[in-house]
């Protein structure tokens, strides 16, 4: 990677500017209650790129899409912290459950979500392609 790009990937302006664009993009796909706080989260008080979270809060219920961490990043907590910021924040606005799907086999994902006390509640057979595996339906109820 050129040096010219790294400074860009680690600069307060680009990332400012990814926060817009999530909120944008959020918005457009029906979900206006992301906040930029909720989006200044990708940024984890670091220079570049640790983790990100994307979810959607319909009050008084909440799905999280996606999390992640970026490989050097993981097993180090960020993702722990990252999950419980995001709840703690979206409980302000009326979270009471939050559900989730993960991959059967995501044997590091499920540990953090059962951590965090998310139960196992169901299973979507054939639910993700390539490669092919069931998702197990999370809930944390205890928000």
């Amino acid at each position: 990677m050129s040096e010219k790009l790294k400074q860009k990937l680690t600069s307060r302006k680009f990332w400012a500017a990814v926060i817009g664009f999530i909120t944008a993009i959020a918005a457009a796909f029906g979900a206006p209650e992301i906040s930029e706080e909720a989006c200044a989260l990708i940024i984890s008080g670091c220079a570049a790129l640790a983790a990100y979270i994307i979810g959607r809060l319909i009050a008084p219920e909440g799905e999280i899409y996606r999390i992640a961490t970026t490989p050097e990043k993981r097993r180090r907590g960020i993702g722990y912290r990252l999950l419980s910021y995001a709840i703690k924040t979206e409980r302000g606005r009326g979270l009471e459950t939050a559900f989730l799907e993960v991959r059967s086999k995501n044997a590091a994902a499920i540990s953090l979500y059962e951590a965090y006390g998310f139960e196992k509640t169901g299973t979507r057979k054939g639910y993700y392609k390539n490669p092919d595996d069931d998702a197990l339906v999370m809930m944390l109820s205890r928000v």
